[in-house]
């Protein structure tokens, strides 16, 4: 992992919501659920396991609730998981806007 200044860390962002319009994550809401899949690896705590959904729809539609959850507010998170991601919420709130979709 490393840091960036604070005018590239935005410039990611803005690049990466272009480049991948409707499909855009958080880096930050991402950045949890990924370090919360493999803090619990295969567990009934991995928000990202086959092993706890009968097929690879559900999978996903779990992982994205879970995601949306965390992108929300919704849960509890520990500090650990947050720790040093990057995050800009003005910019996610416009970019997760429902709108998004009117837009490409």
């Amino acid at each position: 992992m490393f840091k960036m200044n604070r005018f590239w860390e935005r410039f990611f962002y803005v690049f990466t919501f272009i480049t991948q319009g409707s499909s855009y994550l958080s880096p930050f809401s991402y950045g949890v659920l990924h370090r919360l899949h493999h803090a619990h690896a295969d567990t009934v705590d991995d928000p990202h396991s086959p092993k706890n959904s009968p097929n690879l729809m559900e999978m996903m539609w779990k992982t994205r609730n879970i995601y949306l959850d965390i992108h929300r507010d919704k849960v509890e998170i520990p500090e650990k998981y947050k720790k040093n991601l990057p995050e800009w919420r003005a910019f996610d709130k416009i970019a997760h806007h429902q709108l998004r979709a009117w837009l490409g």
